[in-house]
């Protein structure tokens, strides 16, 4: 299972494999696209881009600039989370006793994939050596 979590996450990559009928059994049925979130092409590179030429033009909005701000932060946040899980899921992968690993794992994916408001506050925030949404 963890090539496959690891192909979700970071997308074609040297580990690259389908994901299988084992995965299905668990109601992960989505098949990897070969983007991944990571990658080089990956999804938070390309939102992170076109956030990015949105505001470069001439009739952005303030609340745009806002709205981009905040995106930063958030595909920052989940950027760190998701390079933590792919570090975590390939010790996982040579060591299978580190099964506290997997705790690990399925909380920053929950983080990443709905977010933490570390204070209640509705407001996205990083701060050192911690991620928060």
């Amino acid at each position: 299972m963890t090539p496959k979590f690891v192909t979700l996450a970071v997308g074609h990559y040297w580990g690259y494999q389908q994901l299988d009928a084992a995965c299905a059994l668990q109601d992960v049925t989505i098949r990897g696209d070969g983007f991944g979130l990571q990658a080089k092409d990956g999804y938070v590179i390309g939102s992170t881009e076109h956030a990015g030429y949105t505001i470069s033009q001439p009739d952005a909005t303030t609340a745009m600039h806002m709205h981009t701000a905040l995106m930063d932060v958030a595909l920052a946040n989940v950027n760190g989370w998701l390079t933590k899980i792919d570090q975590d899921a390939l010790l996982l992968r040579s060591h299978p006793s580190e099964v506290a690993k997997v705790e690990v794992i399925a909380s920053l994916a929950d983080d990443a994939y709905h977010g933490v408001d570390s204070n209640g506050d509705g407001q996205m925030t990083r701060s050192q050596g911690k991620l928060e949404l």
